[in-house]
């Protein structure tokens, strides 16, 4: 996966532990909760995804990984 298909990821998966604290005014004022520093690795395990718009795991323990890649052409290439 390359990074710039990570960091999207990773940000909207950060971005649902926000929703709480924004429900409401006196959510908002509340300070918020304290995280554990959490280490985070990046590995390369693919190359030449054009246009990947979701992922996902097998669920059955194997490791795999499965991308969906938007197909046609991009009118922007």
């Amino acid at each position: 996966m390359k990074l710039r298909t990570a960091v999207p990821i990773l940000l909207a998966l950060g971005g649902l532990a926000l929703l709480p604290s924004i429900r409401g005014c006196a959510a908002s004022r509340r300070s918020p909760p304290a995280f554990d520093p959490v280490d985070v690795v990046l590995q390369q395990v693919t190359a030449g995804l054009r246009q990947p718009v979701f992922i996902t795991n097998a669920g059955d323990g194997s490791g795999r990984l499965f991308v969906l890649e938007r197909a046609g052409k991009n009118p922007h290439h």
